[in-house]
């Protein structure tokens, strides 16, 4: 559909690095602004984290294996770890 077709051009030029779940069928992409947008298979965003900082982009997301929590790498604010249920960050 044409909707899911902008969210993908959008997310694209806006993504630095992702990482993809299979267990909980999630996509965990990061962006040039410091925000992790968990995505569902449907492509819609389910959960938005944001790094404490403006414009600290991500350079790095792993999911863990059960898919509960993210750990991501930020270009200022260093590793910081998130629940993917919560949205709340962890460290």
């Amino acid at each position: 559909n044409y909707f899911g077709f902008e969210l993908i051009e959008k997310i694209s030029s806006e993504s630095t690095c992702f990482d993809v779940n299979e267990r909980m069928n999630r996509v965990a992409l990061g962006t040039k602004e410091g925000q992790i947008l968990l995505l569902n298979t449907k492509l819609e965003i389910d959960k938005i984290l944001n790094s404490k900082s403006e414009n600290d982009q991500v350079t790095c997301i792993q999911f863990s294996r059960d898919g509960l929590v993210i750990a991501a790498g930020f270009s200022k604010s260093g590793v910081r770890v998130f629940s993917t249920l919560y949205g709340s960050s962890l460290m």
